[in-house]
């Protein structure tokens, strides 16, 4: 920027003299081009150890030995196929023997002709090859249980544990030259304004906490070489091929519930506004009551006798480590209350099962979505809920009980609802952060109506008094999706369950360990070839599918009923990008089809107005009698936000026409997508994050023009209109639309798909007691009020919401 660097004024924290501010210019979807005040800490946070030449990183040595050896960056592999092979068999869960069987078949051996042509080539003069993160160890104890043996002694089990050492982890990250670009040595806080008004919290180095100040064996064993090197520091290579002096601190105890309650308390997570306990008097009264003294505050304090793992961890107060946890405190907690306590809150002329009944026809009668899973038989039924299906229905529960429920338990589920999005936020600023805490106070203030229906007596649940600490928790260690519990979760399956299943059954903790082992190093070779072949995984994409094949349908006239995804094509000019498959399903689909089974009414004519926009009516239009090649749909891309996202998102928008039951297949019934799309090209390109020119519309029919009508390379859609963005509910917070008609007729045009921004998902609006004729399949055509569905993704809640 020309002219002085202007110096941010930082709210609360007193000014620091050697302080450095600095304006960089960001490409930020929220605001394009937009400018971030960055302001660094004092010259010692960070600082390289000591002015020296580089030192190599482990990916620099491991390409020099490659070159001084005269072997290409695959080696241990013969080239990028082999190597590819052996990647594909690693990661596809194939057991050891089946790799032999594989390797065995002549199709391979004089085919494919791999460097390695059993097992034990395969994992010993390849695999093992690969150079390896920090040693496993295993270490073995005695755990005492609750039974007791015949001489009624407790009963002792030896467990195993295979750990590593934390600092050689942490090494391992630090000095990996594939997060180069990414890392960070020292915090910095982040503006979006030069006064230090508008402040961002993201990653750990951009918060607070960086500028302020029965596993017990288990977990001290695996945690005291953090002891030393947090009181000592430890000499570290960074990705930079520069040395730092880092100490290790243990600052988050990422964990559910039940799991932090072993750390010390008995009595757990009451609502009330107290002070957070100091480790060292609480280690005090446990050594006290290890010698008989029997302290008044440890009973007081719910204070368990046990050898804490964390008193001897410098700068550590495990009071401040517990992080919020999205998955088991809000989609499996307090989520599971509001259902309940708003599903015995509706229209007091419900009884308890017609209530139920009542809310299972609502999920029932929703409009499909691909993204979205359809509750078909309600949710009453439904015996164990996973964290899946509990993000799958809070998307529509706001929904579901328009009509049915008091205002002020709809404003209570919303504005829970909103506490859990706003929690899903990657990137919080401040405005987002006062967007939280208002969604919090906002159930607060509308919480008693269950107190009032008698649903409830008290609100003195853990869970809930949780939320009160997420934005604190935010702003002093970053984001809460960088702690959800969501990601162990899901680290199980590939960490323990894949690793199990692969094993013969027998010393499977060992056998796990070493598959954890080759995948580890399958994953630290593909970054090493990504750093050391710039655009390799890029270019090496992702494995086709069966939704990456070309449509082979022939070109005979006859309709294909082929439910092949759409996929391949694609177009990067365009504002929003979109993948379609290269020949249409249907090839050949004349007018009348197309105005009968896809509801395309007046289909030329809107078709002659297209045409005339754009300057390239046929002068005998209406002589012009060639048919349409139609598609099933195409995958839109939806970009990414900084906010929610960092990946783009796929986002498949159909338009299927009824088929009836032939031979022994199946009906298919119809299925039309609505869309948020741009009547008009927008004049710039836009950035997919605010509603304006955006209308709502059901997608028809997507078909290509045929040449008889002229050359646009892009795929049309027709689609019907409904009214503009105007009408925003109080209560539900959602925009209400319905069908927009001329003349008794729909409102429906044709336009280029890229003129699409994504899809959306329509909530019909309910009144006390639905039509038991609706379905999910005729919601759309037998409902006139609709409400848009800001829940349906992340992404849509950053746009309907235009959180700053």
């Amino acid at each position: 920027m020309p002219g002085p660097t202007p110096e941010p004024t930082l709210p609360p924290v007193p000014p620091v003299p050697d302080h450095r501010a600095r304006v960089e210019e960001i490409e930020d979807e929220d605001a394009p081009g937009a400018t971030h005040w960055y302001e660094d800490f004092p010259k010692e946070a960070g600082c390289i150890l000591e002015q020296r030449d580089p030192v190599e990183t482990a990916f620099e040595a491991m390409r020099r030995k490659q070159v001084a050896a005269g072997q290409g960056p695959w080696f241990p592999f013969a080239s990028e196929d082999d190597w590819d092979l052996a990647r594909w068999l690693s990661k596809s869960g194939v057991s050891g023997g089946n790799i032999d069987e594989f390797l065995k078949l002549n199709k391979i051996k004089h085919g494919a002709d791999p460097s390695y042509h059993n097992t034990r080539a395969f994992f010993q003069s390849r695999i093992d090859a690969l150079p390896g993160g920090p040693e496993w160890e295993c270490e073995i104890f005695d755990v005492v249980g609750d039974e007791v043996d015949e001489r009624g002694e407790p009963k002792k089990e030896e467990i195993e544990l295979w750990k590593r050492n934390p600092v050689e982890c942490i090494k391992e990250l630090m000095g990996n030259a594939a997060f180069r670009e990414k890392m960070r040595y020292a915090p910095q806080c982040v503006y979006r304004d030069a006064e230090g008004n508008c402040r961002e919290y993201g990653e750990m180095w951009t918060t607070n906490w960086c500028g302020d100040k029965q596993a017990w064996p288990c977990m001290r064993s695996l945690l005291n070489p953090l002891v030393q090197a947090g009181k000592e520091g430890v000499d570290i290579l960074c990705a930079d091929s520069q040395v730092r002096r880092v100490f290790p601190v243990l600052t988050a105890y990422v964990a559910a519930y039940p799991e932090q309650c072993l750390v010390d308390p008995k009595k757990r997570g009451m609502p009330v506004y107290s002070a957070l306990r100091e480790p060292e008097e609480t280690v005090k009264l446990m050594r006290k009551e290890a010698r008989g003294f029997k302290p008044d505050g440890f009973k007081k304090h719910g204070l368990r006798l046990v050898n804490p793992f964390w008193k001897d961890l410098p700068h550590c107060n495990i009071f401040q480590c517990f992080t919020p946890d999205i998955l088991h405190q809000l989609h499996n907690g307090v989520l599971d209350h509001i259902v309940k306590w708003s599903t015995a809150s509706l229209d007091p002329s419900y009884s308890e099962e017609d209530a139920k009944s009542e809310i299972d026809f609502r999920f029932r009668s929703i409009p499909n979505h691909p993204s979205l899973r359809h509750f078909r038989l309600g949710i009453s039924l439904v015996s164990q809920w996973t964290g899946t299906d509990h993000k799958h229905m809070e998307k529509i529960f706001l929904g579901v009980l328009n009509g049915a429920a008091d205002p002020q338990v709809i404003l209570a589920v919303r504005s829970v609802l909103n506490f859990i999005e706003y929690t899903h936020f990657e990137l919080h600023t401040n405005n987002s952060l006062v967007k939280l805490e208002e969604a919090w106070f906002r159930f607060h203030n509308n919480k008693d109506v269950f107190i009032d229906n008698g649903v409830r007596t008290h609100f003195n649940i853990p869970k809930v008094h949780a939320m009160k600490h997420y934005v604190d928790m935010i702003r002093s260690v970053g984001t809460a999706d960088g702690y959800n519990t969501e990601l162990s979760e899901r680290l199980h399956i590939d960490c323990a369950k894949l690793g199990y299943a692969v094993s013969n059954k027998r010393n499977y903790i060992q056998q796990m360990t070493r598959w954890l082992m080759c995948h580890e190093a399958i994953h630290r070779f593909a970054s090493y070839l990504q750093w050391a072949i710039p655009g390799y995984l890029v270019s090496l994409g992702k494995r086709k599918s069966s939704e990456d094949s070309v449509n082979e349908d022939d070109e005979s006239g006859e309709e294909s009923d082929r439910d092949d995804q759409p996929a391949t094509a694609s177009a990067s000019t365009t504002p929003v990008q979109f993948t379609i498959t290269k020949k249409a399903p249907f090839p050949r689909v004349s007018v009348a089809k197309l105005e009968g089974e896809y509801s395309a009414v007046d289909f030329l004519y809107h078709l002659e107005a297209f045409l005339e926009s754009r300057s390239m009516l046929p002068r005998r239009f209406h002589d012009i009698s060639a048919t349409f090649p139609v598609y099933k749909g195409f995958v839109n891309k939806i970009p990414p936000s900084t906010r929610v996202s960092t990946t783009t998102l796929d986002d498949r928008i159909c338009a299927v026409r009824a088929v009836p039951a032939r031979g022994l297949k199946k009906a298919v019934l119809q299925h039309f997508d609505t869309v948020l799309a741009y009547k008009e090209p927008p004049r710039a390109p836009s950035s997919n994050q605010n509603l304006h020119g955006l209308f709502v519309g059901r997608v028809r029919a997507i078909f290509a023009l045929p040449v008889e009508y002229g050359l646009i390379p892009t795929p049309l859609a027709y689609i019907e209109w409904y009214t503009p963005l105007t009408q925003l509910d109080p209560n539900l917070g959602m925009y209400k639309i319905t069908p927009a008609t001329q003349a008794h007729r729909r409102r429906a045009s044709i336009i280029p798909i890229t003129q699409i921004s994504r899809s959306c998902h329509l909530i019909p609006r309910f009144t006390r007691k639905i039509d038991r004729t609706l379905t999910t399949h005729n919601v759309l055509d037998r409902c006139k009020v609709f409400y848009i569905n800001c829940y349906l993704r992340h992404v849509d809640f950053v746009l309907f919401n235009a959180v700053k």
